[in-house]
Order: C-alpha cells, then structure tokens, then sequence
C-alpha cells in the first residue's frame, strides 16, 4: 500500500510540475521604496490589484526597500505602498506587458494611513531593468490594422531587426508568415502561445499552425535578441502570444469582414479580374463564471471563449491555374513532325542515319497500346490554347477552402498566491484543390485538412 501511496505522489508531483516547462507568459512590478530624506524604507506592504479582474498581488519591502511582484498576467494595475506612520501611496494605469518589467517606485512621506498620496505620472516606455530587445503589440492594434486574412503573423515585422515577405492577398489561405530576424534563417523562431510552442516540428515554422483570430489576443510581443536563458532553443527570436482572458466585466463582439470580386481592383497584368471571395465572420464573448444559486466567480473565476469561421473561393492564385503542354489530336494517332526512334530495332536514328525510326514519322496503330490510348483519352485533354510555345493548354479552375477556430479559456484565482490557467485552441483549415497534385489538369477535387 505504502508503495501504491508513492507513486500516486510521484505521478502527482510530476503533473503539477509540468506547467513550469512553459515559457514566460507574464509580467513583473518591482521597485524600492524611500522616504522623504531619500532613505530605504523596510517592511513597506505593496498591493498590486488588477483592475479588469480585481485579483490582488501583495508583497513587503526587504531591507533594502526593494519589492518585486511577479507572474503578473498582462493588464492595468493600481499599485499602493502603505506603513505605519506614513501616508499611503497610490500609482494608478500602471501596465504590465508580456514579459516586462515595469519599475514603480515610492516616496512616503510622514503622515497616517488616512492620508492618500494619488500619484498619476505614467510609467516610462524604456525598459531599464532588462536588456531584451523587442516590441510589444498590443490587441488594440492587431484588430485596428487593415489584415488580408486578419492573421496576426503579418504584423511581426513591426518590431525592429524583424524581415518578412508581404502576403499575396490573391493567395488562398490564412497565409502564415515566418520572418528572418537579424539575419537568421526563417526557421531559426521560436513561436509560443500562451508559453506553449505552437510550431511545425518538421520544418520548425508556423506553417500549418493555426493563427488564432486577433479577437482571441490581448498582445504579443517579438523578442529579438538578449532574451533570457528560460526561452533557448532558437537564437532567431522568441515570439511570445498571450490570448484574451475573461474580466469582472461582461463584454462580447461579433464581426463579419468581407472581400468580394466586384470590390477588387483588377490585377495590374491581369486581363480580367478572377474571382476572389472571402468572408470572415466570428463572435467573443466573456466574463465572470456566474451559476445562480451555485457560484458567483466575480473577482475568482472567469470565461473566454469564441468561434472564427474563414471561407474563401478563390480563382487568381497560381494554384488555380493550369498551364501545360499536353498531347495534340496528330500525336494521339502516332503522327509526329520529328523523327521518332523505334526502340524495337535497336539501331539509331538521326538526320544522318534513318535505319531506326519509324517511317514517315508514324507510329504505326497496332503499335499504340489499348491501355495507354485510354488513359490518354479519359484524363489527357486535347490542346486548347496557342501561346506561341510549348504550353498549349490553359484551365483555370476555383480553389475553394477555409478555417474554422475555436478557443476557450478559463482563469480561476485561488488566492493572492496561487493561480490557475486553462485554454483549448482548436483550427481546422480545409482547402479543395481542383488540380490535386498531379499533372494540374484533371477536375478532380480533393479535400486536405
């Protein structure tokens, strides 16, 4: 039984453990404490207190007056400092971004705790206590920019030493983008969602991954370099992305975006404009977990979740064009304009010496397989354009495709110590290709996801 007991625990302390192999997902206040000759003041109780969820943070000055409050998810915070026999201090809008640490330092002067000092100067921009270079980008701005496919990965060229390729708006897909940053290979990124990794182990790239819509993120930000030794593995950049979490407050969105042929511009060496369909239609909504009569999660316990749907038709892409050379009426019946060699003979054939090819440059019928005349007949078409080479046939055919995404998410504070996160992600991109991937001129289609 003792033993039976052991391993129960073991396996216990191996799954509460396995939530540290994330990657940083959070934020850090920290800062000293002083008061008005300038001395460090120990034994300073500093409350840090979300203001969307309430949820408090506390810690206490050392003897150095120094405070630090960690794993602060991202937010706006009002941060206070308060001692026996001094006024107690406020810092209100203090925010707190992915992976930063924002200093806020206090002053106290002589007084009761009665006495409110309100401070309102903003925290500065420059990060001095870290040397990781990198840029933030908040939610705001992702669903503010005009985006082809809404795909958040457009914008990581945003941050400095950042170079990525524009995306073909005419190309059908989410169309995920994975930049070179200073100078290193597109694969050498290391992308995190929610301090999971969320890239392709085959090539090591965000193709195939599904890109969450920019109404699921709260920010996320491209470290570019100098970035701590918890993240390694690539030494291209760390691309940190936070999802949206539910507040005391209930709010809720919906949004259709729409791309129609008759709106497009007609593509510059394009004869006509091909079609180009795309909607984009979703709805978010959370808050806090309310079960009448059972639970009321205001300030403890809160819900995300929401639904993107993507379809698209598609007919300007490369992908739905078919350009080949395919055999003509004469060739079907043996008869060539060059001289055809006759593999029977096993002599040669040339302009000089004729012993081995085929008469008149006809391929006699009876030398035509029935099997391979058929094959041709079925799935081969004739000619049916004159481009002055050797392509002669032209098809162009719709691509039509797709992204369904789910997410949900679930934050419950235990205490001012302890915290729980949940989230499920669920993207499924299903692409018809009337080409398959064979010689691009059967009708055909195939569904891949």
């Amino acid at each position: 039984m003792r033993a039976r007991s052991g391993i129960r625990w073991l396996f216990l302390t191996i799954a509460l453990s396995l939530p540290l192999l994330a990657q940083e997902t959070t934020g850090v206040i920290l800062g000293t404490v002083r008061d008005a000759s300038g001395a460090v003041v120990p034994g300073v109780q500093v409350t840090v207190t979300e203001r969307s969820t309430s949820a408090v943070r506390t810690a206490t000055t050392d003897n150095e007056g120094a405070y630090v409050v960690p794993l602060l998810p991202p937010g706006i915070y009002t941060v206070s400092a308060e001692h026996p026999g001094m006024q107690r201090s406020v810092r209100n809008n203090v925010q707190v971004q992915i992976t930063e640490r924002i200093p806020v330092d206090f002053d106290l002067k002589v007084g009761s705790l009665e006495e409110v000092v309100t401070v309102t100067s903003e925290t500065s921009l420059v990060q001095t206590e870290t040397s990781t270079q990198g840029r933030v980008i908040p939610g705001s701005s992702i669903r503010a920019i005009p985006l082809s496919t809404r795909n958040y990965t457009h914008l990581l060229g945003l941050t400095a030493g950042v170079s990525q390729a524009l995306n073909n708006a005419d190309s059908p897909g989410l169309g995920n983008i994975n930049p070179n940053v200073n100078g290193m290979r597109a694969g050498s990124n290391n992308l995190l969602i929610d301090g999971l990794p969320a890239f392709n182990a085959l090539n090591n790239s965000n193709t195939g991954i599904g890109a969450p819509s920019p109404d699921f993120l709260q920010e996320f930000k491209v470290m570019t370099s100098m970035f701590s030794a918890e993240y390694g593995r690539n030494a291209g950049s760390i691309v940190n992305v936070v999802t949206v979490s539910g507040t005391n407050q209930l709010h809720g969105s919906a949004w259709e975006f729409l791309r129609n042929t008759v709106l497009n511009a007609r593509p510059f060496f394009g004869a006509r404009r091909g079609q180009n369909n795309q909607n984009q239609f979703g709805a978010s909504g959370g808050g806090p977990v309310v079960i009448p009569k059972v639970m009321n999660g205001k300030d403890r316990t809160f819900f995300f979740i929401g639904y993107e749907g993507t379809r698209q038709r598609n007919s300007n892409s490369s992908s739905a064009l078919s350009r080949q050379s395919v055999p003509t009426a004469a060739m079907r019946a043996g008869t060539f304009s060059k001289l055809i060699r006759d593999p029977l003979t096993g002599l040669p054939c040339s302009a000089t010496d004729t012993r081995g090819c085929f008469p008149g440059n006809q391929i006699p019928a009876n030398r035509i397989h029935s099997i391979s005349k058929n094959v041709m007949d079925k799935f081969i078409p004739l000619p049916n354009a004159s481009t002055g080479t050797a392509i002669n046939y032209v098809n162009q055919q719709t691509i039509s495709g797709g992204n369904d995404q789910f997410v949900s998410r679930l934050d419950h504070n235990f205490s001012s110590k302890d915290r729980f996160t949940g989230r499920w992600f669920y993207s499924k991109t299903p692409q018809t290709d009337p080409f398959c991937s064979g010689p691009r001129f059967l009708d055909r289609k195939t569904a891949f996801s």
